[in-house]
């Protein structure tokens, strides 16, 4: 079993194709660091940084409960290879969904091999269940109100539908200023 890995993310949600990897990280981690990236050029994302942390934490308990002293949260900026060595991490965990990703991972892999070849990447593909899933996918349907119970865990689920439920009260709040959903 390896020591230590990162899996890092934007989580905006957290989705059950994250769990999904998550899960199968754990199966040959003993550590496993989940790292939420800060992007200071992209736009405010939908969670903040603290909402995001708090529903991985609990979507983590939900699905694993007994690997809460295995799984920590973060935040960072800047490339997950100088994450992974500032928080001694052997590997970096990433998902894929499809061939786009498997394209942009094998570019970030040979980067980061150049920056710090002692950190190794390991690619875990999704669930056929969740390969289309995107957290960009969930903000849109809930954006219409759609069912998303089958895509995100349960505690994403409720406290995304509290959301919409405060912004229907409040009527004069967009869900998604300055995006394509606005």
């Amino acid at each position: 079993m390896m020591r230590k890995a990162v899996y890092t993310g934007s989580f905006d949600p957290i989705t059950n194709g994250h769990m999904d990897i998550i899960i199968q990280a754990l199966s040959f981690v003993e550590d496993l660091v989940i790292a939420i990236g800060c992007n200071s050029v992209k736009t405010k994302g939908f969670l903040s940084i603290q909402e995001r942390s708090e529903l991985i934490k609990q979507s983590i308990f939900h699905f694993i409960p007994d690997s809460s002293n295995r799984v920590s949260v973060i935040s960072f900026e800047g490339l997950a290879v100088n994450l992974a060595k500032d928080i001694s991490a052997q590997v970096i965990v990433r998902g894929l969904r499809d061939m786009t990703d498997f394209d942009y991972e094998m570019r970030m892999t040979s980067v980061n091999r150049c920056l710090c070849p002692e950190i190794a990447t390991i690619a875990l593909f999704a669930k056929e269940s969740s390969r289309y899933v995107t957290s960009t996918l969930i903000r849109h349907l809930i954006s219409i109100d759609a069912d998303i119970t089958s895509f995100v865990p349960d505690p994403v689920c409720v406290f995304l539908k509290n959301i919409v439920i405060s912004l229907v009260k409040y009527d004069s709040i967009k869900l998604f200023p300055n995006t394509i959903f606005s």
